[in-house]
């Protein structure tokens, strides 16, 4: 009886040990978006306080807003990107070449934001 029980207990602790695994999995795309948003959702709350940011600081925050969303497709991630290409195409010029791209890039980052929200609430419906 002795043996039979300390049996179970090691295919009880295995089996915690396999479900923590997965779940570390799980949740490990999720923690490293998160990461590494976060200088993007700072740089957006200075954004708000009307601070400016540099030409330089923009490109890299939005290389990693895209970054972000390709780790985990969240709406904020996309709504965010679409901010920071709205305010660089501020800093460009709405009526330059570079401007307009930008701001059709912002569009569809939009889209995208948009796109994400109505699925995630149809479903809950």
């Amino acid at each position: 009886m002795q043996v039979n029980n300390q049996k179970r207990q090691k295919t009880f602790a295995f089996f915690v040990f396999l479900v923590s695994i997965i779940l570390l999995f799980n949740a490990l795309p999720l923690f490293l978006s998160s990461i590494n948003h976060i200088p993007v959702k700072r740089a957006i709350n200075q954004l708000v306080k009307k601070e400016t940011l540099s030409p330089k600081k923009l490109d890299s925050l939005i290389e990693k807003s895209k970054l972000s969303h390709r780790i985990w497709n969240n709406a904020q991630y996309w709504h965010d990107l679409h901010l920071l290409l709205i305010h660089k195409s501020q800093a460009v010029s709405y009526f330059t070449q570079q401007g307009q791209q930008l701001l059709f890039e912002a569009q569809q980052a939009n889209q995208q934001s948009l796109k994400f929200v109505s699925r995630k609430f149809s479903i809950m419906v």
